[in-house]
């Protein structure tokens, strides 16, 4: 036994006359191949998109993803305009509480949203919705006054 006692021979490893402890790792029980390994949060996929040529201010601070083309404009621009985009920013931000127009159409968007650089993205795909090209339309309108 070289002079140690025997609980100290077993949680380490005498190299050189040196004795190294037994990291926290080694001690306790292995881990088995079909034990499941929490990985962490699922990251979501990124999809691809076309930045709007017209529909892209600079300074905006809401994300709009139509299909793969990617609108950036402005918050409260597009809440003053339409209740539709109030009643989603209200949502996204837990200030609007249940039982509103569009409710379920609204919530479905609010929980595929992510945060690229600071600011909200709303992909906004339905199947009656606009197109990316309907919508750029619209937002045209909407910056001329018609």
């Amino acid at each position: 036994m070289n002079g140690t006692n025997p609980e100290q021979e077993s949680n380490s490893s005498t190299l050189n006359n040196i004795n190294i402890p037994a990291t926290p790792q080694s001690q306790g029980k292995r881990k088995h191949a079909d034990e499941k390994q929490d990985s962490g949060p699922i990251a979501k996929v990124r999809k691809t998109y076309t930045k709007h040529p017209v529909h892209w201010a600079l300074d905006g601070n809401l994300l709009l993803q139509l299909g793969s083309t990617r609108f950036r404009v402005y918050r409260g621009r597009l809440a003053s305009e339409s209740t539709w985009f109030q009643s989603l920013i209200e949502r996204s931000a837990g200030i609007l509480d249940d039982g509103f127009e569009d409710q379920d159409e609204i919530d479905m968007v609010v929980q595929g949203k992510d945060i690229v650089d600071g600011m909200d993205v709303f992909d906004i795909e339905f199947s009656d919705g606009p197109t990316d090209k309907a919508f750029a339309t619209l937002l045209t309108a909407m910056s001329t006054g018609m």
